[in-house]
């Protein structure tokens, strides 16, 4: 069941990342929040680290009503690839903005 959040709401979501040869902690990753034309990109050095999860905080006021979508990139180490990155990307709708 999906909760209302309300424009002006500050959300901080747990992020967690699997993949195959893919560590949070040793490697890069980047998300993007979108929403319409609207759209931010957090670093992992700009995610809330306590040591052991990450976590993006964030105000909805920056991005508005409606959909909020994340799309997390994952550059994971593969020497099957001329750069030796596997670059793993998944989008997904985080909630819905209300006014």
């Amino acid at each position: 069941m999906e909760y209302p959040v309300y424009l002006g709401t500050k959300l901080k979501y747990l992020v967690t990342i699997t993949a195959v040869g893919f560590s949070m902690v040793e490697h890069n990753f980047d998300i993007v929040l979108s929403r319409g034309s609207k759209s931010k990109k957090f670093e992992k050095d700009e995610l809330v680290f306590d040591g052991e999860n990450y976590f993006i905080a964030f105000d909805t006021s920056d991005f508005g009503a409606g959909d909020l979508n994340a799309t997390v990139t994952a550059y994971v180490p593969d020497e099957d690839f001329s750069d030796g990155i596997r670059t793993e990307i998944f989008k997904m709708k985080l909630t819905n903005i209300k006014a």
